[in-house]
C-alpha cells in the first residue's frame, strides 16, 4: 500500500536573499500544515527547500521529477540568484527539466525584484515586485496564486491529459478556468448584492469564473442543467445571509452540492440572525464576512483555492486503492448522516467501510453513524491505511 502524497513543492531561494527565507517559511507553513495532511494518508504534503549548495558543489541538490504524481518548484528570484552565474543556470536547467517532463512539474518564478527580469527564461513569472501591501499582503497573494496552479497540475492529471501527443488538449485542460457556483437568496434586500460582489472580484482577480443563475444562463438550456454541471466541475459557494435557509431553492442548490462531494465554501453574511438554519449546511469550511463592506473576497478566494486544491489531492491519492477496494467508499470530507445517501455513488456494491480524510472523528459522532448503519465502519485514511499493513 503506497502513501506517498501524490504532489511535492520545493521552493529554491539563494542563500544570500533578503526577502527569500521569510517566504519559503510561509509557503511551508501553508502547503506543510494540517490543512493538506489528507492528501497522503500519514503524512503531510512534501515541502522541501533548496536554498544551499549540496556538498562540494555551488548549487543545491537536484530534483527528483519522478518520485510523485505531480512536482511543482517555487523558484524566488532576486539581486543574488541573479549575480550568480551557478545559480542562475542550476533554475535555468530546472525549468528546462520540467518543460520537458509535461504539466505534471512546473516552476514558478517569482520576481522579488525588478532586476530579476534579466534572468532569461521561457515561461511567464509571478510579478511580486510589482505588488503593492506589506509583506504578508504578499504572501497571501502569492499563496493563492500557487494554489490556483497547483490545483491545475493535479486535474490535469486526473484527466488523463498527459499522453503523447496531445499537447494541445493538456494545455487546454491546465488553463481551463474553474467554476464558482454562487448559491444565494434574493428575498433580502443584500444577498443578491455581496454574490455580485464576490463574483465580480473573482472575475477580475482570480482564475476562476463566478457564476450566477440569471447573468451567466444561457437561453434554451434548463437552469438545473446547467447548476448541476457548474456543481459537479467547479465549487460552490453559499452566501448564507438572513433569508437563506427560508429559500427552497437555495436548500435544493445546498442538497445537490452535498450529494455531489463537491468542494463547499459557507461566506457567512448574516445581519440579523437565522431563525432556523438549514441543517445541510454543516461540515464545510466557513468563512465571516461583513455583509456591509464585502471586505473579504481575498480571504474567500484562498478558501476556495484550498478547497479545490485538497478536493484534487484526495481523488488523486485514492485513484489507486479505490479500484483495488470495491467494498470500499472513498468519501472526500468528513462523513455525516448526509453521506449515507451517496454511499453507493460511484460502487456497484453495498459498502462495507467509509474512508475520509483528515483526523478521526470523536466517539459521539462515529457511534452515530455507526447506529444508523452498523454493516458500514468509519475510518479515516489514517486508520484504514494502518489496517491494511496489519
Amino acid at each position: 500500500m503506497n502513501s506517498t502524497a501524490p504532489f511535492a513543492l520545493y521552493i529554491v531561494h539563494h542563500p544570500q536573499s533578503e526577502n527569500g527565507p521569510d517566504i519559503a517559511s510561509a509557503m511551508l507553513d501553508h502547503f506543510g500544515s494540517e490543512r493538506f495532511r489528507h492528501a497522503a494518508g500519514e503524512i503531510h504534503l512534501p515541502v522541501t527547500f533548496r536554498n544551499q549548495p549540496a556538498p562540494d558543489s555551488e548549487t543545491p541538490l537536484p530534483i527528483n521529477w519522478a518520485e510523485t504524481d505531480a512536482t511543482a518548484v517555487i523558484i524566488l528570484v532576486d539581486g543574488p540568484m541573479i549575480k550568480s552565474d551557478s545559480w542562475s543556470e542550476y533554475v535555468k536547467a530546472l525549468e528546462r527539466q520540467a518543460e520537458n517532463t509535461g504539466f505534471n512539474a512546473r516552476t514558478f518564478f517569482v520576481t522579488l525584484s525588478e532586476e530579476s527580469l534579466t534572468l532569461e527564461i521561457q515561461t511567464q513569472a509571478i510579478r511580486w515586485d510589482q505588488w503593492d501591501g506589506t509583506l504578508q499582503d504578499k504572501v497571501e497573494r502569492l499563496t493563492r496564486e500557487l494554489t490556483c496552479n497547483f490545483y491545475r497540475m493535479l486535474r490535469t492529471i486526473l484527466n488523463n491529459q498527459q499522453q503523447a501527443g496531445n499537447a494541445d488538449e493538456a494545455l487546454e485542460q491546465y488553463i481551463k478556468e474553474i467554476p464558482v457556483f454562487l448559491s444565494h437568496s434574493k428575498h433580502d434586500d443584500y444577498g443578491e448584492n455581496i454574490a455580485n460582489a464576490i463574483r465580480s472580484w473573482l472575475n477580475e482577480n482570480a482564475s476562476l469564473t463566478g457564476f450566477l443563475d440569471i447573468k451567466d444562463t444561457n437561453s434554451g438550456v434548463s437552469y438545473k442543467q446547467i447548476f448541476n454541471h457548474k456543481m459537479e466541475t467547479g465549487v460552490t459557494v453559499l452566501v448564507y445571509t438572513d433569508s437563506y435557509s427560508s429559500r427552497e431553492f437555495c436548500r435544493q442548490e445546498v442538497l445537490a452540492a452535498k450529494q455531489m462531494l463537491t468542494p463547499i465554501i459557507l461566506v457567512d453574511c448574516l445581519k440579523r440572525g437565522d431563525e432556523r438554519s438549514f441543517p445541510y449546511m454543516g461540515n464545510i469550511p466557513s468563512i465571516r464576512t461583513d455583509p456591509e463592506s464585502i471586505g473579504n473576497c481575498e480571504r474567500i478566494h484562498g478558501s476556495i483555492a484550498d478547497e479545490i486544491f485538497k478536493n484534487l489531492l484526495w481523488k488523486c491519492s485514492i485513484r489507486n486503492i479505490q479500484t483495488e477496494n470495491p467494498r470500499t467508499a472513498f468519501i472526500p470530507c468528513p462523513p455525516e448522516l448526509l453521506s449515507l445517501v451517496n454511499l453507493k455513488k460511484g460502487i456497484d456494491t453495498d459498502p462495507t467501510e467509509v474512508v475520509y480524510p483528515g483526523n478521526p472523528l470523536g466517539a459521539a459522532e462515529t457511534e452515530l453513524l455507526e447506529r444508523s448503519d452498523p454493516a458500514i465502519r468509519f475510518l479515516s485514511l489514517n486508520q484504514w491505511l494502518s489496517e491494511q499493513r496489519i
